[in-house]
């Protein structure tokens, strides 16, 4: 799970330099949420 933690992270970081372009926003995080969901999926295949 470290590496969802650091994605986490990383999207966090960005939070206040995309929030005042609103589209952006919503675009990266309909993205992160896809990737976190590929991952959470991809963990839960292999145990």
């Amino acid at each position: 799970m470290a590496s969802l933690n650091a994605l986490r992270r990383f999207y966090e970081s960005l939070l206040p330099f995309v929030s005042s372009h609103h589209n952006t926003y919503t675009k990266l995080q309909s993205k992160v949420e896809f990737v976190m969901l590929s991952e959470v999926l991809s963990e839960a295949k292999e145990q």
